[in-house]
């Protein structure tokens, strides 16, 4: 018998954060230091965003999102993030929750006083203006914690990849940032194949190889398994593809 198939969250924040009351919090100073780093550092498209976890919402965006995405600051702009949810690409969609339950694991297991020593970024496909996908690298940074140590507000960079990379699965990094350095820390890929119940975490493994151009030889030996697993398994991920519409 297959996986059973996971029901995908049209919220992936509904792992992410639960409070009973949220406490008021002054924007303006945290938005004019989101201002003052709009053109300080970054080359080629780009764009930053101001997000306020406990409310989920956007409370700023920097105008550059318009030559990134085709959207105006004043359209994202306390825009909820459930809204822009629905702007991502559905195998992007299927990973977040995890992706987003990987974050909160990590984060409880360290200190609330050491949190602030860590920043992660992630892969997003989300919906330009012109309905055309966009591949966005996320550089994030949380610049203001709650009384418990849970995200409040979070510094946002985004990164258009789309020429760099077409690949669908979702890479999670998180570093810590030292006196001298950034050092990274943790890693982890999310599947939207293996998140929706398509494919098994093995079949993962091999397909992204299949993806990659390797040959039933080359995956056998980087994986250490015959080639006849290979292709037994390379017979059953096609089948289990086309079934769902995912291979010709």
């Amino acid at each position: 018998m297959g996986r059973k198939k996971k029901k995908i969250s049209n919220d992936p924040l509904d792992i992410v954060y639960e409070a009973d009351k949220i406490a008021p919090l002054e924007y303006e100073p945290y938005i004019q230091s989101a201002k003052g780093c709009e053109n300080s550092f970054c080359t080629g498209p780009y764009f930053h965003m101001l997000v306020d976890m406990a409310m989920r919402k956007v409370i700023h965006v920097s105008p550059s999102i318009q030559h990134v995405l085709g959207y105006s600051p004043i359209e994202w702009t306390n825009a909820s993030l459930s809204h822009i949810f629905t702007k991502y690409h559905p195998d992007t969609l299927a990973t977040q929750h995890s992706l987003y339950r990987t974050l909160v694991e990590f984060f409880e297991n360290i200190s609330v006083r050491s949190r602030p020593k860590y920043i992660f970024s992630y892969n997003i496909r989300i919906r330009h203006r012109n309905n055309q996908y966009v591949h966005l690298l996320l550089h994030n940074r949380c610049i203001k914690y709650d009384s418990s140590g849970r995200p409040r507000l979070i510094f946002i960079t985004c990164f258009d990849m789309t020429h760099y990379s077409t690949r669908n699965e979702q890479i999670l990094t998180i570093c810590k940032m030292t006196a001298n350095a950034t050092k990274k820390v943790y890693s982890a890929t999310f599947f939207s194949e293996y998140e929706r119940g398509i494919l098994t975490r093995k079949e993962v493994e091999i397909w992204n190889y299949i993806q990659k151009g390797l040959t039933g030889k080359e995956i056998a030996e980087t994986l250490n398994i015959s080639v006849h697993t290979v292709n037994t398994h390379r017979k059953k991920i096609y089948k289990k593809l086309r079934m769902v519409g995912l291979q010709g």
